[in-house]
């Protein structure tokens, strides 16, 4: 058992296998305002950009420019603030670099980074135009017409994308906003410069799933038909309470479609029964828990977390058990608010990486007060015996249980048995060949706990 603590990275990241060095990248804006200046708010403008490790050096110092609707185009420069490589048989390292920006107020400005040319292998998602002849533009809208500083949502997890040929499939490109506006999640054209549009149609896809991102939720979910490096845009649209406009910034988004059939392997996922319209309820003071698990028909799997930067990491609970033989993680995770935390919210999101898949569970959590009744969540006691078995197995337990399950390695369902209320043991003898099984225990709210065992 490992107890990890993740910082949340709020960078974009993607995957590709072509051509050129540049993969993708996002900018936004954060608020840095010094209350002293009238005129101008204050920001920090993060480019974060993505670069194939065999392709040519990522730029040390990008210049950006910044034009507003009453201020003429002027260039500034960033500087790098970190590298960070990803190993793999696809390496790519991540580039982040930072400035600091004095913006007039009264104005909608744009704030962009262009670099020529696309590469040469990349299409536009499904009409299969190649993209090389275009600029890479990356940008990002702001209005300073309020009368506070507002900055641009942030991404809130790292983006890794191998895509799966003929199987639905979603990757998360969840966004935090500093100032609580809400953000509407949409797809976009890919801009070959200001004010231009590089046409595309989203493909034909098989009757199970198109490409779509949910509008709230910015999880993004496709079917994809043929194997491929495609590009599309995530475009983010913040509002503020009033439903006034604030900002828009757009991320490109790489996809490098494979064959399933290529040796690699799936990665299932059954979502918890206790989180209801994708949101979960902590009470201050009240330790609470939820269980996630996934498994993969490969060897390996993991999970890690992401949350928004402004998060209290202290008061994130997140533990990973890891069992090999079944390729089977299972997550805890738990927040505690604190008095005066009721009401507030975040998005949260959970990913579980096996072998050459990645996939996201992004949820809501909010924090309640402590009179709110809320059933027990923590963990069961469990006992299994023997295990190893030639066969029978007995597992006893400390609490009501509604069912059990058994799955074999590949995450396929053999046995599913409800159990009575007042029951504290099942005994176990449907396993069809030798091998490792899991032992899936559902509680009365329907949270999962797996236990791992051998029959000989």
């Amino acid at each position: 058992m490992k107890k990890l603590l993740f910082s949340a990275l709020a960078t974009l990241t993607t995957l590709i296998a072509f051509g050129s060095h540049l993969m993708g990248g996002t900018i936004y804006l954060t608020c840095a305002d010094d209350p002293a200046t009238a005129n101008t708010y204050e920001y920090t403008i993060t480019l974060v950009l993505i670069r194939n490790q065999s392709g040519a050096s990522a730029p040390s110092t990008p210049t950006i420019d910044i034009w507003g609707s009453n201020t003429p185009k002027y260039q500034m420069t960033l500087n790098a603030q970190s590298t960070i490589p990803v190993p793999g048989p696809r390496p790519y390292d991540i580039h982040t670099y930072t400035g600091t920006a004095a913006l007039p107020v009264g104005q909608h400005l744009t704030v962009e980074w262009n670099l020529c040319c696309r590469p040469a292998g990349m299409l536009n998602l499904g009409n299969g135009q190649n993209s090389a002849s275009f600029a890479f533009r990356i940008a990002a809208d702001i209005s300073t017409m309020g009368s506070a500083c507002n900055g641009t949502p942030i991404h809130i997890a790292p983006m890794s994308i191998i895509w799966p040929k003929h199987i639905p499939w979603a990757i998360a490109y969840t966004a935090y906003d500093f100032e609580g506006d809400s953000i509407h999640y949409s797809l976009d054209t890919s801009d070959p410069g200001p004010n231009a549009t590089m046409a595309y149609v989203h493909p034909f896809s098989t009757p199970t799933g198109g490409v779509q991102i949910g509008p709230t939720s910015g999880v993004f979910t496709y079917e994809a038909d043929s194997v491929g490096s495609f590009n599309t845009v995530i475009r983010m649209d913040a509002y503020d309470s009033a439903g006034v406009w604030t900002s828009t910034n757009r991320a490109e988004m790489h996809i490098e479609v494979i064959n399933t059939s290529s040796g690699s392997n799936s990665l299932t996922f059954t979502p918890p029964s206790s989180v209801v319209n994708n949101r979960y309820q902590f009470r201050v003071g009240v330790p609470d828990t939820l269980e996630l698990s996934a498994q993969t028909a490969g060897t390996n799997i993991d999970a890690t977390y992401f949350v928004p930067p402004n998060v209290d990491l202290n008061n994130i609970y997140f533990n990973t058990e890891i069992y090999k033989q079944a390729a089977t993680v299972d997550v805890d995770f738990s927040w505690t608010p604190q008095a005066g935390q009721e009401g507030e919210e975040f998005p949260v999101v959970i990913r579980f990486q096996g072998d050459d898949w990645t996939y996201d569970y992004v949820f809501t959590v909010e924090g309640g007060a402590n009179n709110i009744g809320l059933a027990e969540a923590d963990r069961p006691s469990v006992t299994i015996y023997p295990n190893p078995s030639s066969g029978q197995i007995t597992v006893d337990f400390d609490r009501s249980m509604s069912k059990v399950q058994v799955l074999n390695m590949t995450g396929q369902v053999v046995l599913t048995r409800e159990v009575s209320s007042s029951a504290r043991t099942v005994r176990l003898s449907e396993f069809p060949n030798a091998g490792p099984y899991f032992i899936r225990l559902f509680d009365k709210n329907g949270d999962a706990s797996s236990y791992v065992v051998i029959v000989e």
